[in-house]
């Protein structure tokens, strides 16, 4: 009786398999790829609208303020991209299970992540609102601004009491493909906060001028409004998944999300390590490089975005083609992902070569700023050769679940920037161009080796396949 119980639900899973294959080949890979990485290309470029509205509103009080929400930020920031890069790992399983056809597999993964992604992200929360205070002494945090940014760190820590359930509804999302409620969420979260930090900085509509204070409520309501109608959405939308009379929660369930994502979180964490030498070298040449590097960034993380969107598109295609065992999809999204974003960068780079002073004259009206930034904005998007090609390899190397390796590469990253920024800049005394260099050598290696492992380890097998 057992056996053909496991017979009819084999049979059920390979037919659900086959449909998966049949459905993904109807429709052109462009087109797949469109459909999940342009909700959270709008996501990302709406999160850093969030970022910018509270800056614009404080930087228009007085510029302390300024200073108190980047100190705040600095340290209080990485914490949620833990819980958040954690759940790289439901992603990568989700796809592969509803590749496969697997719905129950997908809904036991997704609520063991719920339950102990939260309980993680409440561990957070007390120790910030705490202990905010010796943390920022310990950050060096002037006195000055001590006050601010621990009030701000703590009103916002209430966001961590709904961010691990959050985390994992956008990773399951994530996984199936189905990314355009998480576009509407952020929506949803930018515009509350934009208005209720208006009225609440500005003391409109009756309230009292709360400055930071205001900042930090206006954020952390639109957070919870943005997660609990995530919440309700999913709950109504995925019935079959989250409505269930036989729950099975374990942690055995989440410690296999961990091990595949915490690699993507040190990962993580190392970048934003090594990234910081290159910022206190930046402050060690003078104000205007720094000004310089500041505008050029700004321009690299608006396509960060877009090359992040594609990246996770392609890693949840690949993933969902490796559980329905479609060899032939796999080397073709990922083909198509190296293609896409080397497109988008040759798209840029002739919008910075005919529109670059336009551009920058939008961020500064300071002539000689804009004149000595404009050649670094060009050399930026040499620099999104490699950077694009790295995101696009290592979606490949991720969908497979091979974090680890990413995170090796990533180690041999930052010891490269940290001593070629030294090299440059410290010993030759290069300025400015020294930065660009050591970015350039960091991820043009980089990309090579993963390029290199993913060529060894994944595409000749699937070439093999095709043929």
């Amino acid at each position: 009786m057992n056996s053909k119980k496991n017979n009819l639900s084999t049979r059920s899973q390979t037919q659900s398999s086959n449909s998966t294959i049949q459905s993904v080949r109807s429709q052109s890979v462009l087109s797949q790829i469109r459909l999940i990485a342009l909700p959270i290309i709008i996501q990302g470029i709406v999160f850093q609208l969030q970022s910018l509205t509270d800056k614009a509103f404080l930087g228009n009080l007085d510029v302390k303020y300024i200073s108190a929400l980047g100190a705040a930020q600095f340290p209080y920031c990485p914490t949620l991209d833990l819980v958040v890069a954690l759940q790289t790992g439901l992603i990568i399983i989700v796809a592969r299970l509803w590749g496969a056809g697997n719905k129950e597999q997908v809904q036991k993964y997704t609520l063991s992540s719920m339950l102990y992604s939260n309980l993680l992200s409440i561990g957070i929360f007390f120790i910030w609102f705490f202990a905010t205070n010796p943390l920022l002494k310990v950050m060096q945090v002037d006195p000055i601004i001590l006050s601010d940014s621990a009030t701000y760190i703590r009103i916002c820590s209430g966001t961590l009491l709904l961010l691990g359930i959050d985390a994992s509804i956008q990773a399951m999302l994530q996984g199936i493909g189905n990314t355009r409620p998480i576009m509407v969420a952020s929506m949803i979260k930018v515009f509350f906060n934009i208005i209720i930090s208006y009225v609440l900085i500005f003391g409109k509509l009756g309230f009292s001028p709360m400055n930071i204070e205001g900042a930090a409520v206006g954020t952390l309501l639109a957070n919870l409004i943005s997660s609990i109608g995530l919440i309700i959405y999913c709950a109504y939308k995925w019935k079959d998944i989250f409505d269930s009379k036989e729950l099975e929660i374990k942690l055995v369930y989440f410690k296999e999300i961990v091990k595949i994502g915490l690699p993507t979180a040190i990962e993580n964490y190392t970048w934003n390590a090594s990234n910081l030498v290159l910022i206190a070298l930046l402050n060690s040449l003078s104000y205007k490089s720094m000004a310089v590097y500041t505008l050029t960034f700004g321009m690299e993380i608006i396509l960060y975005a877009i090359f992040t969107g594609i990246g996770r598109a392609v890693m949840t295609l690949i993933g969902q083609a490796i559980g329905a065992g479609s060899r032939e999809l796999i080397h073709r999204y990922y083909r198509y992902g190296i293609m896409i974003n080397l497109v988008t960068v040759m798209v840029c780079a002739i919008i910075f070569l005919l529109g670059g002073r336009q551009i920058l004259g939008f961020f500064s009206q300071d002539r000689e700023i804009i004149e000595t930034a404009l050649p670094y904005l060009l050399l930026t998007a040499v620099l999104l050769i490699p950077k694009s090609l790295n995101i696009s390899v290592g979606s490949g190397i991720r969908a497979h679940g091979h974090t680890g390796f990413m995170l090796f590469s990533q180690i041999i990253g930052s010891i490269l920037v940290i001593s070629c920024s030294f090299f440059f800049i410290k010993y030759l005394g290069v300025g400015i161009i020294g930065i660009y260099l050591t970015i350039f050598i960091d991820e043009s290696i980089r990309a090579t080796i993963n390029a290199v492992y993913y060529h060894i380890t994944f595409a000749r097998s699937a070439r093999m396949a095709i043929a």
